[in-house]
C-alpha cells in the first residue's frame, strides 16, 4: 500500500478532512492494521518530512490538515 499526498489547490469546494481522516484511520487501511505495510511517497510527503512506513498518528494529522510533527494547520 502506498500513501501519496498532493497539495490541494483551486477555488473549488474543499474536502471534509475530518471525515476522510476518520474513515482511513478507522479502517486501518493506510495505517497497516491489516498487516500490509504502507509507505509515504510524493513531493508533499517529502516536504513534510514523511518518509518510510506510514504511522497512524502521521496519517491522522495529515488528513486533518495538520503538520504531522508540529501539529500546526
Amino acid at each position: 500500500m502506498v500513501a501519496s499526498f498532493s497539495a490541494l489547490g483551486g477555488s473549488g469546494p474543499q474536502p471534509n478532512t475530518g471525515a476522510i481522516a476518520g474513515y482511513f484511520a478507522g479502517a486501518g487501511y493506510y495505517a497497516g492494521d491489516d498487516g500490509a505495510v504502507s509507505y509515504w511517497l510524493g513531493e508533499v510527503a517529502e516536504v513534510l518530512g514523511l518518509r518510510g512506513e506510514v504511522r497512524r498518528w502521521q496519517l491522522e494529522c495529515t488528513l486533518a490538515g495538520m503538520h504531522p510533527f508540529t501539529r500546526q494547520q
